[in-house]
């Protein structure tokens, strides 16, 4: 039953909308839908049922919250199933990839102008090539 009432709340909302459009046409169109369309994905977001462990389907706030806290107790207080031994073998052994000499000295090598420039050439328009937000067309 609460679905079939969320779902016709939903059908008439995207009315109500459809109905006002004609009143935008002069107006602040965009924002105003966009305002509408930012608060209809927070609304999506939402949590507005769980089923707890033993089957239970759960719709209120301090039920859903409930669950939340429980399982997150139950997860952090679990022991972990391997010990630190093992993880130090895992560690050890050789399974990660390691550069060779020449391609460690070819990322060694100092960079070349043409590089640099061709590097830069292909750059997408208003994005930042790096974490300094220094934009490309101060590059360009």
């Amino acid at each position: 039953m609460a679905e079939y009432r969320d779902l016709a709340q939903e059908k008439a909302k995207q009315q109500m909308m459809a109905s006002l459009h004609p009143l935008y046409e002069t107006g602040d169109k965009a924002g105003k839908v966009l305002a509408w369309l930012g608060r209809r994905e927070q609304e999506s977001q939402w949590v507005h049922s769980l089923v707890d462990p033993v089957g239970n389907r759960c719709k209120t706030d301090a039920q859903i919250v409930h669950i939340f806290a429980r399982y997150y107790k139950q997860l952090y207080a679990a022991r972990s199933l391997c010990d630190s031994s093992m993880i130090t073998t895992y560690l050890a052994s050789n399974h990660n990839p390691t550069l060779g000499v020449e391609e460690w000295e070819t990322l060694e090598e100092e960079m070349m102008l043409p590089e640099v420039l061709a590097a830069i050439a292909i750059l997408n328009p208003g994005k930042t090539p790096g974490p300094n937000c220094i934009p490309d067309e101060l590059f360009k």
